[in-house]
């Protein structure tokens, strides 16, 4: 029905039509005197509803609390005959327009009255109830719109959820039952620190739909101990039309409750929503995974999918993205408080600890004590450096916080490690650690280190070698042999194979023994691969963005594993492969790194598919979102793209510029799509990325 909204004044001749109108409707909206109706409209507070023959088919009279910058709704009238045609709402609409400067619009309203299920309809929230003033003391419910300015309580509700991992949206079925279980797996302590369970503000109308006083105030009291997502209503409106087509066509009010819940969840941007209807998971999980990049799951898959989450996806890149990496050495001083810090992961009485780490800071010139922390904040990880010859790093004690994210921090410290060896000349990197060694055999082995009964070895090697120098210094006698044998027998054999065998996967093998070697002329293909400045700061360089360590280290970078998406369109990189990242132009284009090849990785794998199913496979590995890995198919989510896992990525000491890389490789244009390329191109241009050095 087509009515237009305007504000009138006292003087209006529609004033006394909409007095009439009110006195109709006295006993639902109670009298009021028509000297109230005067001084409303003398102030402009009176909305009408009017029809294109300027008949009243409605009104909206409210009141500004100045004290408390909110908008105060008196009265809220439609003429019966023109019920149901959206007039109520477009009056509401109107107000929340016109006073947007406020914190929100407040009402109250009767129980038993029929707009009692109109108030939370149009956006209005429940957020508690008082007994009426009149005869029969009537509950009266207090209604609240909110206008979304940051307030103490929402920042409060803000910084609670941003603090956390993970964002799931409980439902109402959930809240129920964690109201009525306080011992549900979801409240238990573990879960803390990195998940983040909140309620949408249609919860709280929910609650209000319960008719038993005492329960729902005590079930108001605790959703109030839940933070309250945040979200713009008119987007929340615009995702319910988007999601109201996957439900039945004839909705319940649960059904209507279930849609906005979901919709709030979409619009905030929040990970999970979480509910105990399997119905609604399997029905609708992929649906809103495809179309909107939301999680719905059930409880206990939740708590299934969190605890591998936590035991398998370790330190995440994500988790750190844009968050500089710190090492520093460590006095004696400081040995109390890095022993309250690490003594525990082993169980180790804080006292044998402290006097453990006390021998090696008493001879600061033998042994390197560093700490590693993010952003300068509590320490992550303790490793000593033992120089313990020219041609070894010895590693006699590491540590890292105990946590569920450990495994990968550890790993990475050890690829840092190796890369001091390696810059320092040294052939070897020996772990001493006992404790460190039985907690963490698979770390190393994954880190190429052999597990014997010195402890564990890994032999590191930079530059371009050819199989027979490799094969050369295997055999070769030196003062480090005895030591390395276990190692260098374990390398041997992967030759042997290697050759033998001759895939790329078994060379590959053989290079990450050596890590960071390469092998000159063998079969394994390799790819430059176009990447933007942005994301190269997020995936692997964090020296792109000019985060640099405390005093002269270099970088520690989180880039052992990682995921990236591109258009299917060219099929490429193959897996295994290597692959050379070239930086395109972007916003950092005034930095020499950029417009330049500028690291070297592994490609371990790549999947074709649709967004929604590489998304939900490697969402817990990277640092895309889901828009970001819709974007690669180009907005359509049933357009395959190309997602590759890549590991073991070298940054390059001298990234080769695009001129350069054009000289080598004869091509006119940049490299704006993957290209293959040549193994002699390839050492040419790694040479020339590692300048000084060289095989040998």
């Amino acid at each position: 029905m087509e009515v237009v909204i305007i504000e009138i004044k006292q003087n209006s001749k529609l004033l006394q039509d909409i007095i009439d109108l009110g006195d109709r409707n006295k006993d639902t909206l109670g009298l009021l005197p028509h000297a109230a109706y005067e001084e409303a409209a003398n102030q402009g507070h009176i909305l009408i509803a009017v029809t294109p023959n300027q008949e009243c088919v409605g009104y909206l009279l409210y009141r500004i609390v100045k004290t408390k910058r909110r908008a105060a709704i008196t009265h809220l009238c439609v003429d019966k005959e023109f019920r149901g045609n959206g007039i109520g709402r477009k009056l509401v609409e109107y107000l929340a327009y016109s006073t947007h400067d406020l914190l929100g619009i407040s009402l109250f309203c009767k129980r038993g009255y029929d707009s009692h299920n109109f108030w939370p309809y149009i956006g209005f929230q429940y957020v508690g109830e008082k007994l009426g003033r009149g005869k029969n003391r009537d509950i009266l419910t207090h209604y609240w719109y909110d206008h979304n300015h940051p307030s103490i309580l929402t920042l409060i509700d803000k910084k609670k959820i941003e603090s956390k991992t993970m964002e799931a949206v409980i439902d109402t079925n959930i809240f129920v039952f964690l109201f009525e279980n306080p011992d549900h797996p979801l409240l238990a302590d573990w879960l803390l620190e990195d998940l983040a369970l909140c309620v949408t503000p249609e919860l709280y109308n929910e609650i209000n739909r319960d008719d038993r006083g005492n329960r729902r105030r005590e079930m108001l009291r605790y959703a109030r101990s839940f933070p309250k997502i945040t979200a713009n209503e008119t987007e929340v409106q615009q995702v319910f039309e988007l999601v109201r087509p996957y439900f039945p066509e004839q909705l319940r009010i649960q059904d209507k409750s279930d849609i906005k819940q979901i919709a709030y969840t979409i619009a905030s941007g929040a990970d999970f929503f979480v509910t105990r209807d399997r119905r609604l998971v399997e029905q609708l999980g992929n649906v809103l995974l495809n179309d909107f990049g939301l999680s719905i799951v059930a409880d206990d898959d939740l708590i299934i999918y969190i605890d591998e989450f936590l035991k398998e996806v370790t330190y995440q890149p994500q988790r750190l993205a844009g968050s500089p990496i710190y090492i520093k050495r460590v006095s004696s001083r400081q040995s109390d408080f890095l022993a309250e810090v690490f003594h525990r992961q082993t169980g180790e009485k804080k006292s044998i600890f402290r006097a453990k780490l006390s021998k090696y800071l008493a001879y600061p010139n033998k042994y390197k004590t560093l700490v590693v922390t993010v952003s300068k904040q509590e320490p992550l990880a303790l490793i000593i450096l033992h120089q313990k010859s020219s041609h070894m790093v010895e590693i006699p004690l590491m540590r890292t916080v105990e946590g569920p994210l450990s495994s990968s921090l550890e790993s990475e410290v050890l690829s840092w490690a190796t890369e001091q060896a390696v810059n320092e000349g040294k052939i070897l990197v020996l772990v001493t650690d006992d404790n460190f060694i039985a907690r963490n055999k698979q770390v190393l082995e994954e880190n190429s280190f052999t597990i014997c009964k010195k402890g564990g070895i890994k032999i590191n090697l930079k530059g371009i070698y050819s199989v027979s120098e490799i094969e050369s210094f295997l055999k070769k006698d030196g003062t480090y042999k005895e030591t390395a044998k276990p190692a260098i027998d374990e390398i041997k054999q992967k030759l042997t194979d290697a050759i033998t065998i001759g895939t790329p996967q078994k060379w590959i093998e053989v290079e990450q023994s050596l890590w960071p070697a390469k092998i000159a002329n063998i079969d394994i293909p390799t790819f430059v691969i176009p990447i933007q400045p942005t994301w190269a700061i997020d995936l692997f360089d964090y020296e792109l963005g000019k985060r640099t360590l405390f005093g002269s280290d270099p970088s520690l970078i989180f880039r052992m594993e990682n995921i990236y998406y591109r258009s299917a369109n060219t099929r490429l990189p193959s897996a295994p492969s290597r692959v050379l990242w070239y930086i395109s132009k972007g916003k950092l284009n005034r930095s020499f790194r950029v417009m330049a090849v500028r690291a070297c990785s592994y490609v371990e794998e790549t999947i074709i598919g649709s967004p929604k199913e590489l998304f939900k496979q490697f969402n817990n590995l990277g640092v895309y979102r889901w828009q970001d890995v819709l974007a690669a198919a180009r907005n359509d989510p049933k357009k395959n793209i190309l997602a590759f896992r890549f590991s073991r990525t070298e940054l390059f000491d001298n990234p080769v510029p695009l001129k350069e890389y054009k000289k080598i490789t004869g091509r006119r244009s940049p490299p704006n799509s993957p290209q293959s390329i040549t193994d002699e191109e390839f050492i040419e241009i790694y040479k020339r990325g590692i300048q000084s050095h060289s095989g040998k």
